[in-house]
């Protein structure tokens, strides 16, 4: 059963999911039993969602308030339910709260007992990719260093650190590094500083697999920056994007119809599927894991690359099923074997308590609010109606074109020819208020930065707010800082999305990627 509901300004699940919890409290909807034995925190919880009345959440939203309470009492008893977890959580200012918020209606209204899958595991018939990815290796003064602990530690080696101990307990031993999944990446925004002003320590080659990581996040200057002042580009793709423009050496990769793949590569999906290899890589393709080990031989480190090449990789990593890939491929998908978490004497959770932790102690631990929570974000016509004067419009990020995926094939063809120009779409009042014509180039404008798009009047798009799309450049224009990168620096809404700490999650230090922030527009 689905439930949808109509936001007048977009839906911010941080405070719906709040809002919901409210209602399924105060109308007991909850599972007593299992938040009496599973959970910890539930008074704590009890008493932050009394800050978020359904009447102050619908003013907020635009949603109805009617339709938010239908919607919590459906979630609470048509269950075991849930809300995708997706990019509008993701990569947002609330980002942390919002996510958590979802995991926690789960919990108090018995979903996730009875859909215990949702919790995320190793899969139990895989060498996990934890295990091979050899994090006991790095050493410990290393983790330390690493760029984002200071600020945003939570998404670190040492912010994950908690959680080590408690996946040994569950997951056992060999999986004790199971939580690094999210922990071994450097803060983005910390690592282009770093690439661009040498602090807090210089960071001097920059190596991307198959990410045109120019457009890929906010603050686009200071991407630009850091790359232009590395002394080694290298990067790993099909195509010479924007930041394939950059390198110093392009590796040509392999598509991956031209690879055997077990899927998902990232660990907590309760299930894996097989994909076949379909021809073999074109011309002097090579898969990633040839790259690698390649990099890797000649950095004397052989020793840690034990299989020559990824078939005998696949091969290892699903060794415990018995099967070769041969044999192994033939089947589809592989369910894991979910463990009984919550039975009497259960293993419980990998926590530090071992339950369901309502009231976070490892975010406490970090100096972070224990509880979801939502905090306004500073450019917007609430927390800033003197800047909204001059920037009338809410402006929304991300906008995926059917043609596409991210920035890639956007090259001229017949995909590009169903959306050849970058468009803003604007309803149609808002536009003529502001003399804006359908079909005229336009700039778009934030208080970071401006990007140049074509004008779209959309009568779905709610009046006052502008959408822009993601990823877009010109590939037929020459390449290089005279045209943009083609025309990356001009399209790409990482132009006008900043990576200031106004705009970051708190916690995770991720920027804000799908806007809801102030802008104006104007002809160019």
């Amino acid at each position: 059963m689905r439930r949808h509901i109509n936001a007048e300004k977009g839906l911010w699940i941080g405070r719906w999911g709040i809002a919901a919890g409210c209602q399924s409290i105060d109308f007991t909807l909850y599972d007593k039993e299992f938040v009496e034995n599973w959970c910890v925190g539930f008074e704590e919880l009890k008493e932050r969602v009394q800050e978020y009345p359904l009447d102050k959440v619908a003013e907020i939203t635009g949603c109805d308030a009617e339709e938010i309470r239908k919607a919590a009492v459906m979630f609470a008893t048509e269950g075991p339910a849930s809300i995708p977890w997706a990019v509008s959580t993701d990569m947002q200012k609330n980002s942390t709260s919002a996510i958590r918020a979802q995991c926690i209606l789960r919990a108090i209204t018995g979903s996730l007992k009875q859909g215990a899958e949702l919790l995320g595991l190793p899969h139990s018939e895989f060498v996990s990719v934890s295990q091979i990815q050899m994090h006991e290796a790095l050493p410990e003064e290393k983790k330390k260093i690493q760029l984002g602990t200071e600020r945003y530690p939570l998404l670190t080696y040492t912010g994950m650190s908690a959680f080590e101990e408690p996946s040994a307990r569950v997951y056992g031993e060999e999986n004790r590094y199971f939580h690094n999944m999210a922990a071994f990446m450097a803060n983005p925004t910390d690592m282009f500083t770093a690439m661009a002003s040498e602090k807090p320590y210089p960071v001097k080659a920059f190596f991307t697999f198959a990410s045109n990581a120019l457009m890929g996040f906010a603050n686009q200057e200071n991407a630009l920056a850091g790359l232009m002042n590395q002394e080694l580009v290298v990067c790993y793709d099909q195509f010479i994007n924007p930041t394939a423009q950059l390198a110093d050496y392009i590796l040509p990769g392999d598509h991956w119809l031209e690879r055997p793949v077990v899927t998902p590569n990232w660990e907590g999906i309760p299930f894996a599927n097989t994909s076949q290899q379909v021809v073999e890589p074109a011309g002097e393709a090579k898969d990633e894991y040839y790259v690698v080990r390649e990099l890797a031989i000649r950095m004397g480190l052989e020793e840690h690359f034990p299989w020559k090449d990824r078939a005998e990789l696949m091969n290892y990593r699903i060794s415990p099923t018995g099967k070769d890939w041969e044999e192994f491929q033939k089947q589809f998908t592989y369910p894991s074997n979910i463990p009984d978490y919550f039975a009497p004497g259960g293993v419980g959770v990998a926590t530090p308590s071992g339950k369901v932790e309502l009231y976070s102690s490892v975010l406490e631990g970090l100096g972070y609010d224990p509880l979801p929570y939502y905090k306004e974000p500073e450019q917007t016509p609430i927390s800033d109606p003197e800047l909204a004067k001059e920037y009338p419009l809410t402006l929304f990020a991300g906008l995926r074109e059917d043609p596409g995926f991210n920035s890639c094939y956007m090259q001229e063809g017949p995909l590009r020819n169903v959306e050849p120009d970058p468009v803003a779409l604007l309803h149609p009042k808002t536009a003529q208020s502001l003399g804006l014509p359908s079909g005229e180039w336009i700039w778009v404008e934030t208080t970071h930065g401006r990007l140049k798009l074509l004008l779209k009047h959309d009568g779905a798009q709610p009046e006052g707010t502008i959408r822009i799309p993601h990823g877009r450049w010109c590939p037929e224009q020459e390449g290089g800082p005279e045209t943009g990168f083609s025309g990356a620096m001009l399209h790409n809404d990482a132009m006008v999305l900043s990576d200031d700490d106004w705009n970051l999650d708190p916690e995770q230090g991720l920027p804000n990627l799908r806007g809801g922030i102030l802008a104006k527009a104007y002809k160019c």
